[in-house]
C-alpha cells in the first residue's frame, strides 16, 4: 500500500500523477488571512508557522486536481469560519460543485477567534459527477479534543476518508502539513495516500509522526529545537 508524504510543492505533486489515478481529494489549504485577529498574530499566526497562499492560488491548485480523479469523485476542503466568505467569492474558479459540509467542535480550552472564539472548524464537500460515499453515509458532526496547530482529529478524518475513497483507493492531499494526520488515517483505514509538504522542516516532522512519534513527543522535540 502506498503512503507517501513527498517533500515537494502541491503543483509539482499534482503534475506527477496520472489522470484518473486518484479516488478523491482531501485538502487543508494554507489559508492567507488579511486580518491579524482572524488568522492569529505574531508567532501564533498562520503566516509565521508555514507558507500561506492566496485564495485564487488555492483555487487553482484544487482545480488542477479535477483531471486526476475519475468521472465521479469527492473533494473535501477544511476551512475556518472567518475565511468562508472569502473562499465562496472565488470557489467558482474550481470545476467542483459544492454540496454540503461538516464541523469539528473542539473540546477543551477556549480557542483564539474572530468575534467568536474559534472553538469549531468546518469542512466543505464538493463533487465531480455523481459520487456516492465509499463506505455509506457519514455523520457531519464531530466532537473531539483540540490538537496542535492545523492537526485534524482522526474521528473527523475517518468520516472524510470513508466518504471519498474505497479501501485501496488513492487519496490526494495537496497540503500535507507537519502532523501527517491524514496520512496516518489512510494507513489505519487501508487507503493509499500521497501528499505534498514543501517546507523541509515540516516534511521531516510529518515523516516522524507517520513513523509513530506521538504528538507529545513532537511538541517536546520542537521545544528543544527552539529553546535548547
Amino acid at each position: 500500500r502506498v503512503i507517501q508524504i513527498r517533500h515537494t510543492g502541491a503543483e509539482d505533486l499534482i503534475g506527477s500523477l496520472e489522470p484518473g489515478s486518484v479516488s478523491g481529494v482531501i485538502a487543508d489549504p494554507p489559508w492567507e488571512y488579511g486580518n491579524s485577529t482572524s488568522g492569529g498574530s505574531g508567532t501564533s499566526s498562520a503566516a509565521h508557522l508555514y507558507q500561506t497562499g492566496s485564495d485564487a492560488w488555492i483555487a487553482s491548485v484544487l482545480a488542477s486536481c479535477w483531471s486526476l480523479c475519475g468521472p465521479s469523485a469527492y473533494l473535501a476542503i477544511w476551512c475556518t469560519w472567518p475565511k468562508l466568505a472569502d473562499w465562496f467569492a472565488v470557489h467558482h474558479l474550481i470545476p467542483w460543485r459544492y454540496v454540503t459540509g461538516g464541523a469539528w467542535v473542539k473540546d477543551g480550552g477556549f480557542g483564539m477567534g474572530y468575534h467568536h472564539a474559534g472553538d469549531s472548524e468546518i469542512w466543505l464537500l464538493y463533487v465531480k459527477g455523481s459520487p456516492r460515499p465509499a463506505d455509506g453515509r457519514q455523520s457531519n458532526g464531530v466532537h473531539a479534543p483540540r490538537l496542535g496547530h492545523s492537526e485534524k482529529p482522526q474521528q473527523a478524518l475517518d468520516r472524510l476518508v470513508h466518504t471519498v475513497a474505497p479501501k485501496g483507493g488513492l487519496i490526494l492531499d495537496p497540503f500535507a502539513g507537519e502532523s501527517a494526520s491524514l496520512a496516518r488515517c489512510c494507513l489505519r483505514l487501508g487507503r493509499q495516500y500521497v501528499g505534498a509538504e514543501i517546507d523541509a522542516e515540516r516534511h521531516e516532522r510529518a515523516l516522524r509522526r507517520l513513523s509513530g512519534e506521538s504528538a507529545a513527543q513532537a511538541r517536546m522535540r520542537n521545544q528543544i529545537a527552539l529553546f535548547g
